[in-house]
């Protein structure tokens, strides 16, 4: 569970590396193939051919 770090009117703000935390936490539940396509895709924005051509699969593998 994400802890706040803070709070402005009323708002519940939390830090940018605690979200980035807990999406890493999630995306260690993903299947390693899915785990790679996301770090292709969100961390070293690959477009879906240079994932499809890195990894070896057709762009529209789902």
């Amino acid at each position: 569970m994400l802890q706040l770090s803070a709070r402005w009117g009323g708002i519940a703000a939390i830090s940018v590396k605690e979200i980035n935390q807990a999406l890493d936490r999630q995306i260690e539940h993903l299947p390693k193939k899915m785990q790679k396509v996301f770090e292709l895709s969100r961390k070293q924005e690959y477009s879906h051919r240079e994932i499809a051509d890195e990894l070896g699969i057709s762009v529209t593998t789902p």
